[in-house]
C-alpha cells in the first residue's frame, strides 16, 4: 500500500513539473515575465516572477534531456520494438571498451595494448606506443639543479624569507643600526644545514634507485632466458622470477612451478600485510613454462598475442583486461592418448580471448615466496607500475619531484 502511494505521488509530481515547464516556455514565447499564479490541482502553490519562470523552464528542459539520454529499458518478450515515441537509434548497442582499441589503433586511447614479443628494438611492435622504461628515479635533485632548486625550497618557507629580507636591509647602514654579520651568519648556518640534510637524504634515494635498477632478473630474448638488469626490461617481455626475488614490474602470471600455475606472493611492501597471498596463472597458459619453444611460439611474429587492458592507475586491487593468444599456444584439455592430443592441437586455429582478473597480476613491490619460479608478461613498467602510480608528488615547479606515499 505504501509503495503504490509513493509511486502515485511521484507520477503526480512529475506531471506538475512538466506542466510548469510547458507553461513557462509558453509564457517566455509570449514575452510574459510571470508564470502560472494559479496552483495546479493537487499540488503546492507556485510563486510567480522571473526566478520562478526560470526555475520552471530549467526543470522542464532537464526532464526533456533526461528522457533523451536515459538508457532504453529492456524489452519484454513479444513486445513491439518500434513503439510510438521511441527513437530507433536508442536501441543500438554501444561499442565495448575493449573493442574500441584493436591492434594499436585507438579511439582516444581508451585502453592499452601490449604485444607479447621478444623484440625490444625500435622496430618492435610495441615501439610505436612509447611505453615508459623500467628504470625509476625518485630523487628530488641532480648535481646541476641542487643549488638553485635547494635554495628555492628553503626560501619557500616564510621564516627563512623573513630573515633574508632583514639580512638584506642590514646591508644598508643608513637605515639599519645592526651589523650585517649578526643576521647573515645564523641565516647562512640554518640554510646550509638544511640543504646538507636534503643532500644526504636525496643521495640515499638515488642510491636506492640505483640498487633497484641494477637488480638482476631473467627475460626471454627470442631464443632463451638470459639475465638482465631491471632497467632493461621492456613492456611486452616475458620475465622469469625465481624464489624470494621481488618482481621487477607489474606482470601477468602465465606459468609457475606449482600445479595449476599458482604461486604465493608477499605484499608487505604494498599494504603492510605479512600473510602470503595466492596468485593464479592465466587459464591454459601453463605450457609457457615448459621451455623456450613454447615462449617462442607465444611471441610468434610479434603481433600474434597481445593484452588489452586499462591504462596505468593507482588501484592495487583492481584490474580489467583480456589476453588474446593463438589457439595453438594454449594447453589442450582432451582426455585420451597422446595421438589424440596432437590431433586436437593441430585442429585448433584462430585466436582465443581470455579474461584477466586481479588474481592474475603480480605487482612490483611484492616478492615471490614458496614457489621456485614464475613466468609473467610485463604490462606496466617503471613509473607506469601501480606502486609508482600510487605515489603523490610534492608541489614544485621543477621536474623529478620528491615522492611521498599516500596513506
Amino acid at each position: 500500500m505504501n509503495l503504490n502511494h509513493a509511486l502515485r505521488k511521484r507520477r503526480d509530481i512529475t506531471r506538475d513539473y512538466r506542466e510548469i515547464g510547458s507553461r513557462a516556455c509558453a509564457a517566455r514565447a509570449r514575452g510574459v515575465v510571470g508564470v502560472c499564479t494559479t496552483p495546479i490541482e493537487g499540488s503546492a502553490p507556485r510563486k510567480s516572477g522571473p526566478f520562478a519562470a526560470g526555475w520552471a523552464a530549467a526543470v522542464g528542459y532537464a526532464r526533456v534531456l533526461h528522457r533523451r539520454v536515459a538508457p532504453a529499458r529492456p524489452q519484454r518478450a513479444g513486445s513491439n520494438k518500434n513503439n510510438a515515441g521511441e527513437d530507433a537509434g536508442d536501441d543500438e548497442e554501444m561499442p565495448s571498451r575493449m573493442d574500441s582499441f584493436r591492434f594499436g589503433h585507438a579511439k582516444h586511447s581508451e585502453s592499452r595494448v601490449v604485444y607479447v614479443t621478444a623484440d625490444a628494438s625500435a622496430q618492435g611492435p610495441n615501439a610505436g606506443f612509447r611505453f615508459k622504461g623500467n628504470a625509476i628515479s625518485t630523487g628530488k635533485y641532480s648535481p646541476i639543479t641542487f643549488f638553485p632548486k635547494g635554495l628555492y625550497e628553503q626560501f619557500r618557507r616564510i621564516a627563512n624569507l623573513y630573515f633574508l629580507s632583514v639580512a638584506i636591509i642590514s646591508l644598508f647602514e643608513a637605515i639599519s643600526p645592526i651589523k650585517p654579520y649578526t643576521i647573515w651568519s645564523p641565516l647562512v648556518l640554518v640554510v646550509g644545514l638544511s640543504m646538507a640534510k636534503e643532500a644526504v637524504e636525496d643521495y640515499a634515494r638515488h642510491k636506492q634507485d640505483h640498487e633497484q635498477n641494477t637488480s638482476l632478473t631473467e627475460r626471454f630474448n627470442g631464443t632463451s632466458l638470459v639475465q638482465c638488469e631491471w632497467r632493461e626490461v621492456k613492456t611486452g617481455d616475458l620475465v622469469r622470477v625465481v624464489r624470494d626475488q621481488a618482481f621487477p614490474c607489474d606482470l601477468v602470471l602465465l606459468a609457475s612451478s606449482l600445479d595449476d600455475s599458482v604461486c604465493y606472493v608477499e605484499t608487505k611492501n604494498l599494504d603492510g600485510e605479512t600473510n602470503l597471498k595466492i596468485k593464479r596463472g592465466v587459464e591454459g597458459m601453463g605450457g609457457v613454462g615448459t621451455g623456450p619453444e613454447k615462449m617462442r611460439e607465444l611471441c610468434g611474429d610479434g603481433g600474434d598475442a597481445y593484452v588489452e587492458c586499462e591504462h596505468p592507475n593507482n588501484s592495487l586491487y583492481t584490474f580489467t583486461g583480456n589476453l588474446d593468444v593463438p589457439s595453438r599456444t594454449r594447453e589442450v584439455s582432451v582426455h585420451g592418448s597422446s595421438r589424440n592430443l596432437a590431433a586436437a592441437a593441430e585442429d585448433r586455429t584462430g585466436s582465443e580471448k581470455i579474461s584477466l582478473v586481479p588474481s592474475n597480476i603480480l605487482l612490483r613491490g611484492s616478492s615471490l615466496r614458496n614457489t621456485e619460479w614464475v613466468i609473467g608478461l610485463a604490462i606496466y613498467t617503471g613509473h607506469d607500475s601501480k606502486i609508482m602510480a600510487s605515489t603523490s608528488w610534492s608541489p614544485s615547479p621543477f621536474p623529478a619531484p620528491l615522492p611521498c606515499f599516500r596513506h
